[in-house]
C-alpha cells in the first residue's frame, strides 16, 4: 500500500511538472508572437507577405529539423496518419499566409481581431469532430467571444478585403487546430511539428 501511495505521489508531481512547463510555454508564446507579428507588418511595406511566409517556415525548419534529428534521428518524420499530418500542414499555412495578406491590407489589431474568430469556430468544430460537450462556461465563453469580435471590428463600417483575410485565416487555424489535435493521438509531438 505504501508503494502505491509513493507511485501516486510521483504520478502527481510528474502531472504538475507538466503542466507548469505548459503553462510556462504558453507564456512564453503568447509573449513571443505579437513581436513576431509586429515584425510581419513592419517588414510587409517593403517585402511580400508571401515571401515573409516563406521565410519564416524556412527559419522554422531550420530550428525545428535539426533538434528532430537530434532527439528522434529516422524517426522524426511520423508515417502515421499521413492524411492527417498533411491536412494540418495546409491548413496552418493556409492561416498563416493569409494572416500576413490580411496584416499588410489592415491595422494589426483590426487582423488580430478578426483572426479571433478561430477560437470560436474551434469549439464548434471540436463538438462536431472530436464529440466534446458544450457546457455553460463554453456556452458563455463563446458568446463572448462573438460580441467582442463584433464590439472590435463594428460590422457597420464594412468588410475590406484585409478583415476577410483574417477571417479566412481564423477559420483555417480553427481547422488546424482540429486536425492536430486529431493527430496528437498518434504521434509524438516533435514528430508533428517535424512534418509540419
Amino acid at each position: 500500500m505504501r508503494k502505491f501511495k509513493q507511485y501516486q505521489d510521483q504520478q502527481t508531481r510528474v502531472s504538475r511538472d507538466k503542466s507548469a512547463f505548459g503553462v510556462l510555454t504558453m507564456i512564453t508564446a503568447t509573449t513571443v508572437i505579437p513581436f513576431v507579428d509586429g515584425i510581419a507588418k513592419y517588414l510587409s511595406t517593403d517585402y511580400s507577405p508571401l515571401f515573409i511566409s516563406r521565410a519564416r517556415y524556412a527559419v522554422a525548419s531550420c530550428m525545428v529539423l535539426p533538434l528532430a534529428w537530434f532527439q528522434l534521428r529516422q524517426q522524426m518524420f511520423s508515417r502515421q496518419d499521413l492524411v492527417m499530418q498533411s491536412l494540418r500542414t495546409v491548413f496552418l499555412v493556409a492561416a498563416m499566409t493569409l494572416y500576413l495578406l490580411a496584416i499588410s491590407k489592415v491595422q494589426l489589431t483590426l487582423a488580430l481581431s478578426a483572426y479571433f474568430i478561430g477560437p470560436l469556430i474551434t469549439l464548434l468544430l471540436s463538438i462536431l469532430f472530436l464529440g466534446e460537450k458544450i457546457t455553460v462556461q463554453k456556452s458563455v465563453a463563446l458568446a463572448l467571444g462573438f460580441v467582442g469580435t463584433l464590439v472590435i471590428l463594428r460590422p457597420e463600417s464594412g468588410l475590406n478585403s484585409g478583415v476577410v483575410l483574417a477571417f479566412g485565416a481564423g477559420f483555417f487555424f480553427a481547422l488546424y487546430l482540429i486536425a492536430t489535435r486529431m493527430a496528437a493521438d498518434k504521434c509524438d509531438p516533435l514528430q508533428t511539428l517535424a512534418f509540419q
